[in-house]
């Protein structure tokens, strides 16, 4: 988990403060596809990779690929209440293959499906976006075009769904005016909620709230003062690690208003990953000779995403996708938390940076100053 953290916060503020617009991103999808992909590299290629992964040293592949099984298996749920689901799927050109020790692998630690199929057919672009549809619940449906330069697919998804621990009530849902970084105001519904106790914490330029989840989980709310925008917040791994919860903070009386959301993106994640250090994979000396006899090197990395928020819980699902093709590169207080400004909210492993709000602090009566784990709802 150390390692996934080092790599989450480290991605996240590059990704989050480059970003265009609203941005969402999965640090966890992106991990696992990545570690998947260094499990067949060696050379310059692996030590790039591990480093930019974090915790393992170069040769040490076994350990990445133990060590993301048990991650996997950690944080998976199926229940009545939600679910938190990982796959990973290979895809490889007729007349190719995997190495058979690479598929054992792959299969055991990332418990990963083998596909062979054509590229440059559009029955095979459909397929491996039925296959996303299929290990997303349904919320991304990617269009997967057909190439015939593309010898390889790494494709990895996650889907979450959990319930608020106290939900809330759709009649106190009203409508009000959100105000986006850009300017202007838009529309929007707001749920509202009153906490005697809550985890809230206001620092210098920004406040949060955590909701937690009846899974275990929790979302995080953080909102820039007035005058400070989101990325100014992650624009380095220590200030993007700030905004999340930390243990022994205060507590207090909360009035919460959130607007509910449903929202996707895509990202396009190669110039991120070189600009952290990860240049040989994306070269024509890059070696993944572990993974295949065949020459290649990775040609593209896109994250696709989606979360809903509502009065009953957080549904989102991840899709990120490695394309490998054959080498020869082509050319070319009390407080009132109101996110009614832009804001960033992390669900889970998911990272968002979304729709700066107003918080007025005034610190609760010391009856109510609970622990964040025994907090109860307002009436």
């Amino acid at each position: 988990m150390d390692a996934l953290e080092q790599f989450s916060m480290h991605t996240a503020s590059r990704i989050l403060s480059e970003g265009q617009g609203n941005t969402l991103y999965s640090p966890y999808s992106l991990y696992v596809a990545l570690a998947l992909a260094a499990s067949g590299a060696e050379g310059a290629t692996q030590k790039e990779m591990l480093s930019l992964l974090g915790g393992n040293s170069p040769g040490n592949i076994s350990r990445l690929a133990a060590d993301t099984g048990k991650l996997i298996r950690l944080l998976h749920t199926d229940n009545e209440i939600g679910r938190l689901k990982t796959a990973n799927s290979m895809w490889i050109q007729q007349g190719h293959s995997f190495k058979k020790e690479y598929e054992k692998l792959a299969s055991a630690s990332f418990y990963a499906s083998l596909h062979t199929a054509d590229f440059a057919q559009k029955e095979t672009a459909e397929k491996m976006g039925e296959w996303v549809r299929e290990h997303t619940g349904g919320q991304i449906t990617p269009t997967i075009q057909p190439d015939p330069q593309q010898v390889m697919a790494l494709l990895n998804t996650l889907d979450f769904k959990d319930e608020w621990l106290d939900a809330f009530n759709e009649s106190q849902t009203v409508q009000g005016m959100f105000y986006p970084e850009e300017g202007g105001q838009l529309t929007a519904a707001f749920m509202s909620r009153n906490y005697y106790t809550a985890d809230y914490i206001k620092e210098d330029r920004f406040a949060s709230a955590t909701l937690r989840l009846k899974n275990g989980g929790a979302m995080t709310f953080v909102l820039p003062d007035k005058g400070v925008s989101v990325k100014e917040l992650v624009t380095t791994p220590e200030k993007t690690r700030a905004l999340l919860p930390a243990s022994g903070k205060t507590t207090y009386k909360l009035d919460l208003k959130v607007p509910k959301f449903d929202y996707s993106s895509k990202l396009e994640l190669v110039q991120a990953l070189k600009a952290m250090g990860m240049n040989a994979p994306f070269t024509d000396q890059a070696n993944f000779s572990v993974m295949s006899d065949t020459s290649v090197f990775i040609s593209q990395i896109t994250q696709n995403t989606h979360i809903a928020v509502d009065e009953k819980g957080v549904e989102a699902a991840a899709f990120t996708e490695i394309l490998m093709a054959g080498s020869g590169l082509p050319k070319g207080e009390a407080a009132e938390f109101w996110t009614g400004r832009s804001c960033t909210a992390s669900p889970l492993l998911t990272a968002l940076s979304c729709l700066p709000a107003s918080v007025n602090r005034r610190e609760a009566p010391a009856r109510h100053n609970k622990e964040p784990d025994s907090w109860e709802s307002g009436s």
